[in-house]
C-alpha cells in the first residue's frame, strides 16, 4: 500500500503512471520476455510490443500451418506410394524433403500466455 502521505504530495501525477509508468511514458525501454527458456526482447513503448507481438504470433502461426500441412501432403503421398516400384523413387524424394524440413527446424506452434486468477 502506498502511504497517504505520499499520495497527498502528488498532486499532479496520477495512480495509473505510478502503477503502470510503461504505458503512459514517453520512454522507448526494451521489454524482456522469456518464452522456452529464450529471453527475447521487444523494443518501443507498450503499444508497440503489443502490435508487434500480435503480428509476431499471427506470422508464426501462419508458417506453423503451412509447414503442418505439407508435412501432411507428403507422408500422405509417401503412405499411397505402398510398395510400387515406379513410385519409390518419388516417395524417397518426398522422404528426403521432410528429412531437410526437421533437419532446418520446424516452426514452434504459438503458445498463449497463461492465465493467473487470484481469489
Amino acid at each position: 500500500m502506498i502511504p497517504r502521505m505520499i499520495l497527498s504530495m502528488m498532486n499532479d501525477v496520477s495512480l495509473s503512471n505510478l502503477f503502470f509508468p510503461s504505458l503512459f511514458s514517453p520512454l522507448n525501454l526494451p521489454i524482456l520476455l522469456f518464452f522456452f527458456q529464450s529471453p527475447q526482447v521487444w523494443g518501443g513503448n507498450y503499444a508497440s510490443y503489443v502490435k508487434t507481438r500480435q503480428d509476431y504470433e499471427k506470422n508464426q502461426m501462419t508458417r506453423y500451418k503451412k509447414e503442418q500441412d505439407d508435412m501432411k501432403h507428403l507422408l500422405d503421398f509417401i503412405r499411397s506410394c505402398g510398395t510400387y516400384a515406379n513410385l519409390r523413387k518419388q516417395a524417397d524424394s518426398k522422404q528426403k524433403i521432410i528429412d531437410k524440413m526437421i533437419e532446418a527446424g520446424l516452426t514452434e506452434k504459438p503458445v498463449p500466455d497463461p492465465q493467473y486468477q487470484f481469489r
